[in-house]
């Protein structure tokens, strides 16, 4: 931009719209010098709330006006405060309120240095009590602005009272009460304002599209508000053209007033047989963009196809923190963020599958990436714990998420079998126990007639909720189909993968407590301490289930007391090994991995990637289980 004395210069410009997903910009001209101390606030409103009609191409104008600001005032991306369907407090958040205008804006300007740009495209009202005009926010009542819009002579007050070296305003709003889509106010007919607004500061130029009881236009063709299209080519340089300018780079105010009178007004009456004059005030020498050497091409026009949205009913769950946005696109406008676990009610599906269109408070919509939601389950939600029958082990649910399994490298008194680490993803949440199965709940089974009618030794230490021992790879097996049967649930044991998620619970040290770990957390051979842990106690045998602190997932005993079954077959590393929660079936399967360690273990061996191999017909007196339940 030149050099300019501090002034504030408004255009408001029609109410105008946007699409869902737009295509890459393509402006011929080199950019302009960087402007590295401008601001930008870009605003586009497109999808209202409460049957409130859409500005159907307001994405796009303010798409169109960002590469301006960009491409042609040298603006940098990071200095632009970029909103798509901004809120009342969105708004109020980037311009201040009638207390105080020391808001986001006001702390990203350089007193004295700073050049401002305000571009705003979506609906304006007259308000029914005190005929102010006011922006509408998606989220306002158009029969209410005083109380949820947000007033346009506030939001001059509030810029005029910047210290920037200049200010330039683009309103795409037009305060007719009406619409192209229909009246947006019930009284909009004997409301509708002449001037917005009828008072001004002096120094600050002003530019509506449209007089205030007059409609604006879009442009179907070219998917802009009819404003927009003409107000773009003239700030581009048409406007300094043969016929509207003296050609010398500068376009001043008269010379895009002149081109609005006689390009917009005359498309306007031709196309839809209205009348539409843009309403200038200011001085008509003041320069509103001075054009790069060469001049700047045509401005951008975005005319990519709406999507198609197949509609859709389903309630569907946020698998981790899930931004939303304005449209099925990435680089559009952010309305909130979903916290993982977080239900949604899903409306609609673009038809290639990429985005589902979700239901927001207020009657709006946004959009969500796929693969960062997934449907609902029923049943009980992540951490909580329930059990099937009164016999059934006590089941928490783990939920989804990614980890890097294995031991590094630098792991003390790591196996070569511990690796090569590598990143799993678990797509799914799972029920896994909360203890080991128990003696009492492996008699229930026995004394059903299931698990083959085998009664485990106890090693004369006692039964009740000691976890069972002397458990083989098929009795292990043996228990999940009995308790599949009798709950109509998918019991079964754990893969390696889900075992090591869950054991470590968030964490990447050698164990889930940190670098080290105590007989007072574990029951293990504590004459063979580990991270520098003193020497502890050696109990020789198995201690009833759940007497040491949890994990984060709420799971006892996952470091010793006794070795417990996966399904996993054994292989010498995690080379070839699936990269999610699947079983490994490939490998010797005549033997399976046990995890965890015992009681007899070294604290070395009870660590979060320890594995072992073991027979899957071999009964010991340092093997038992933990089971797992696939969630519907």
């Amino acid at each position: 931009m030149l050099k300019r004395m501090a002034a504030i210069s408004f255009i408001a410009l029609a109410a105008i719209g946007g699409m869902l997903l737009h295509a890459p910009f393509a402006v011929t001209s080199a950019a302009a010098t960087v402007n590295k101390d401008a601001v930008a606030v870009i605003i586009g409103n497109r999808d209202y709330a409460g049957g409130v009609p859409d500005v159907d191409f307001a994405h796009n104008d303010a798409a169109a006006m960002k590469r301006f600001v960009i491409d042609v005032l040298g603006f940098r991306k990071g200095n632009i405060l970029d909103l798509r369907d901004a809120t009342q407090a969105q708004m109020t958040t980037a311009f201040g309120n009638v207390r105080s205008h020391e808001a986001k804006l006001w702390s990203w300007v350089k007193a004295g240095e700073t050049d401002v740009v305000v571009f705003y495209s979506g609906h304006g009202v007259p308000g029914p009590q005190d005929r102010r005009g006011y922006l509408l926010p998606v989220d306002a009542d158009p029969d209410t602005p005083e109380f949820n819009g947000y007033p346009v002579d506030l939001l001059y007050a509030n810029l005029a009272k910047l210290k920037a070296r200049s200010v330039t305003v683009y309103l795409d709003a037009c305060f007719s009460g009406d619409s192209p889509k229909g009246r947006l106010t019930r009284a909009a007919s004997s409301i509708g304002l002449s001037h917005v607004p009828e008072k001004v500061a002096a120094g600050i130029t002003v530019v509506t599209a449209a007089r205030g009881d007059q409609l604006a236009s879009w442009d179907e063709e070219t998917r802009h508000g009819l404003f927009t299209r003409f107000l773009l080519e003239g700030l581009y340089g048409a406007a300094d053209g043969a016929g509207y300018g003296n050609g010398d780079g500068a376009v001043t105010l008269a010379e895009v007033r002149a081109y609005l009178d006689d390009e917009m007004t005359y498309a306007a009456r031709r196309t839809y047989l209205r009348e539409q004059q843009a309403t200038v005030r200011g001085d008509g020498g003041y320069i509103l963009v001075s054009l790069p050497e060469g001049g700047a091409g045509e401005p951008p026009r975005i005319v990519a196809a709406t999507p198609v949205i197949l509609p859709l009913e389903l309630e569907m769950t946020a698998l981790k923190n899930a931004n939303v946005r304005s449209g099925p696109n990435a680089s559009l406008g952010k309305l909130q963020t979903l916290r993982r676990g977080e239900d949604v009610s899903v409306t609609g599906r673009t038809e290639d599958g990429d985005w589902y269109r979700i239901a927001l408070a207020g009657g709006r919509v946004g959009y969500v990436f796929k693969n960062l939601l997934q449907e609902k389950r029923t049943g009980p939600s992540a951490g909580a714990a329930f059990r099937d029958c009164p016999d059934c082990p006590e089941m928490v649910v783990v939920p989804a998420g990614e980890f890097m399994m294995g031991s590094p490298d630098s792991e003390e008194e790591r196996e070569s079998h511990e690796g090569p680490v590598f990143r799993v993803a678990l797509g799914q949440p799972f029920a896994i126990g909360k203890y080991e199965v128990t003696f009492a709940e492996w008699d229930a089974c026995v004394g059903d007639g299931g698990c083959n009618g085998y009664r485990s030794d106890d090693s004369g230490w006692g039964r009740g909720q000691r976890p069972v021992s002397h458990i083989s790879h098929d009795d292990a097996t043996a228990y999940t189909e009995w308790l599949s049967r009798e709950t109509g649930q998918a019991y079964r044991l754990p893969s390696e993968a889900e075992w090591e998620y869950a054991a470590r619970a968030g964490t990447v040290t050698p164990f889930h407590s940190g670098a080290a770990i105590t007989t007072d957390q574990a029951n293990y051979d504590g004459n063979y301490p580990y991270g520098g842990a003193a020497i502890g106690l050696y109990r020789a045998k198995t201690v009833p289930v759940g007497g040491f602190p949890p994990n984060a997932f709420g799971l006892h005993d996952v470091h010793g007391n006794l070795w417990e079954w996966v399904e996993d077959c054994w292989n010498e590393s995690y080379a070839g090994a699936p990269s999610s929660a699947n079983v490994w079936r490939a490998g010797d399967c005549s033997a399976r991995i046990v995890r965890g360690g015992s009681w007899y273990s070294g604290s070395a061996n009870i660590r979060s990637a320890y594995r072992l191999r073991n027979d899957s017909q071999a009964r010991i007196q340092t093997v038992g289980f933990r089971i797992a339940r696939s969630l519907p």
